[in-house]
């Protein structure tokens, strides 16, 4: 079994929860109960399911899926550029710098019009440094960084400063304190980030309402399957039961 699906994430559940999903109704087919992993028998290492690139819990879109000995394809997905449209809020910004964090600042934005907004929008096109959010997957000292945080440490996100590129950004919507934007960016792009440092260069802070990814790789999110579609119907076109 193989194959490359492209499944639209809904608000609320994991990148990895969704890879469970799709696998057990592979599995469910094949007649093999789903199992922990650390319980599943040898004959199961042929459904191997991944993905190519995490969306954080709350946010939403293509999530491309990978099946079987096509998984070693993902790696093309998780490195290539993608496309993302976001909704900030202007005027606080969280720990996480996203909705589901604390609020940790407020600041005037009265001072914000479309026309500066759009001009500190444009400002981050093309090749950047951008520092990633202390609440992220990525590791300091062996930990990840948001368990420290979590455990009220102090994390210097300094050291996991890293070039990205955004190859086109626009502000798509302004109607304070919410302003929309979309972009085209390099792997290792994080837009609760981008939106945090467009608060700043806005002198405010802001921080992220809401993300879709719309575009990974080829597929877009009119192809993509979303949840009432994750039938084995519907992914037997993508996926081949060899």
């Amino acid at each position: 079994m193989r194959g490359i699906i492209p499944i639209y994430k809904p608000s609320g559940i994991t990148s990895f929860e969704v890879c469970d999903t799709i696998r057990s109704i592979l599995l469910g087919v094949s007649g093999i109960s789903a199992l922990p992993r650390n319980k599943a028998p040898r004959t199961k290492s042929k459904f191997k399911v991944g993905h190519g690139g995490t969306l954080d819990k709350e946010a939403e879109g293509v999530l491309v899926v990978g099946v079987g000995e096509d998984c070693k394809h993902l790696s093309s997905f998780l490195s290539g550029s993608k496309e993302y449209s976001a909704i900030g809020i202007l005027g606080k910004t969280t720990t996480t710098y996203d909705a589901t964090g604390s609020e940790i600042k407020t600041s005037t934005y009265d001072h914000v019009t479309q026309e500066s907004l759009q001009r500190v929008v444009r400002s981050f096109e093309g090749e950047t440094l951008q520092t990633p959010p202390v609440y992220s997957a990525l590791k300091i000292k062996g930990q990840r960084a948001s368990n420290l945080a979590r455990k009220g440490e102090t994390v210097d996100m300094s050291s996991k400063r890293r070039p990205i590129c955004i190859y086109q950004i626009k502000l798509q919507m302004f109607s304070p304190p919410e302003f929309g934007i979309v972009l085209s960016c390099s792997a290792g792009t994080y837009v609760r980030s981008l939106i945090y440092d467009i608060g700043i260069a806005s002198k405010t802070v802001a921080c992220m309402k809401s993300l879709c990814r719309t575009k990974q790789g080829p597929f877009t999110l009119s192809q993509a399957l979303k949840q009432d579609n994750w039938t084995i119907d519907c992914l037997s076109n993508f996926v081949s039961f060899k």
